[in-house]
């Protein structure tokens, strides 16, 4: 099979940790939605940049997902052996539980962690929301910002 490139760029929204190595999942849509392939733990550089490949020809919509970021989904591109842009994913932060909503159990979540440090037990990384090494009142202030965000 003929190997088709996609590259993108990842802004991680109210995130002041190293972009650098931060994690996201990568899904190729089909029109109704379906799930054409899933490419999970995709690294991204300093810059937010990610380079992945894939079998899948056509048409796709193309989802990216981070941690705590809800997901965007991107244009819906005619994919072709050799390299495809996907363009800039803008993500909202906030889902703490990973639910694919911004809603009061990430608050909650983010409260439950509130004071934990990056160097104690029991720290909640995804409750750091901004990365800080520190579960604090800017990690609910997130929270609140974003309110209501959804998978997208």
């Amino acid at each position: 099979p003929n190997h088709v490139f996609i590259s993108g760029t990842v802004n991680l929204g109210d995130f002041v940790g190293s972009v650098a190595g931060e994690v996201v999942q990568i899904e190729l849509r089909a029109f109704n939605g379906s799930i054409l392939d899933s490419i999970p733990n995709v690294t991204l550089t300093n810059a937010g940049a990610f380079s992945v490949s894939t079998a899948i020809e056509g048409n796709a919509y193309v989802r990216v997902r981070g941690r705590t970021w809800c997901a965007q989904t991107n244009g819906y591109f005619n994919l072709v052996a050799g390299n495809n842009s996907a363009g800039v994913f803008n993500l909202d932060n906030g889902d703490a539980d990973h639910s694919g909503e911004v809603d009061a159990a990430d608050i909650d979540q983010v409260i439950a962690g509130f004071g934990g440090l990056v160097s104690q037990p029991g720290y909640d990384i995804d409750a750091d929301l901004d990365g800080s090494g520190e579960v604090d009142a800017a990690d609910i202030d997130i929270t609140i910002a974003n309110f209501g965000a959804l998978d997208g």
